[in-house]
């Protein structure tokens, strides 16, 4: 797999950033998900090593641009529901009220799962990897899959059939929470935790690469509260977003919740208007 990453990234990587000095590598993908294989030689949710730094392979759920730092998309109306009818016929199948796109929560190499959990009513607690899903325009419509017949178990088996599937039959009604690890949309409130930075355009829907660990080029702000040269950074209250430390913060809680919340460090001291600056992300809340 490697020798697959090492021919099959450096195009999209390079040649179209000949003439601006190399700045960042990856800048440029903006692709569908039919490309992410043929473009990249990655599979979605990928994460890899290039250049000292972490980068992974991520879905875009809101236009990013390049420097905004970005969380997972999770929770909301799209990620958090219910399930939409109890199964009739299997626990390996449930419908959601999600209004879904044919696969959108299913990694197409199972290698990094989305998931499904149920977080109220008779199915509570269980959590199951999502193998596929089903659209909205489907029948079944919505319809989450989390197991499937294996073909190395026995036919006579119904439990070793379906060893994934849902223990305790869901009813309607019931919390149901899903996540594709994947997803991100910019920052939004101060203090939240990322997932990395952006390292250019990408259309909303569309799959790009962040980085979420090493030195990037990220949206910071300090006319506010300043960066200072090599000390901790953390999310601002505008959009994507980091800001400089609270200097002289008015009360304790807010240098203890800042504490918690640093995303990296300054590289440089800087106390203008939102740009680009140098910076380490830390990548301490990645997933």
């Amino acid at each position: 797999m490697f020798a697959v990453q090492s021919f099959g990234i450096h195009q999209p990587a390079y040649y179209p950033a000949f003439g601006e000095g190399f700045e960042d590598a990856f800048r440029n993908v903006d692709v569908a998900v039919a490309d992410i294989f043929l473009k990249l030689g990655l599979s979605i949710g990928d994460k890899f090593f290039y250049e000292n730094s972490v980068l992974q392979v991520v879905r875009a759920r809101a236009a990013l641009a390049k420097g905004d730092w970005v969380k997972l998309n999770y929770g909301g109306a799209t990620r958090l529901g219910t399930v939409a009818a109890s199964p009739a016929a299997t626990k390996a199948v449930i419908a959601s009220s999600f209004n879904l796109a044919a696969g959108e929560l299913e990694n197409p190499e199972k290698a990094i799962p989305g998931w499904a959990f149920i977080t109220s009513g008779t199915g509570i607690g269980q959590r199951r990897r999502i193998k596929r899903n089903t659209a909205s325009t489907d029948t079944p419509a919505n319809a989450i899959t989390v197991s499937d017949a294996d073909f190395s178990t026995p036919a006579y088996s119904t439990a070793i059939l379906a060893p994934d599937a849902f223990g305790t039959l869901c009813a309607t009604g019931d919390g149901l929470s899903v996540i594709a690890p994947w997803e991100v949309i910019p920052t939004a409130a101060a203090l939240d935790l990322p997932q990395g930075v952006a390292l250019g355009t990408a259309t909303s829907g569309n799959y790009t690469v962040i980085l979420v660990c090493g030195f990037a080029l990220a949206k910071l702000v300090g006319s506010t509260d300043a960066a200072v040269a090599g000390a901790p950074i953390v999310i601002s209250g505008t959009a994507g977003v980091a800001a400089g430390r609270v200097t002289t913060p008015g009360t304790a809680t807010i240098a203890m919740a800042q504490a918690g919340a640093e995303v990296g460090v300054a590289i440089d001291a800087y106390s203008g208007a939102t740009a680009l600056r140098h910076v380490w992300v830390s990548g301490a809340y990645a997933i």
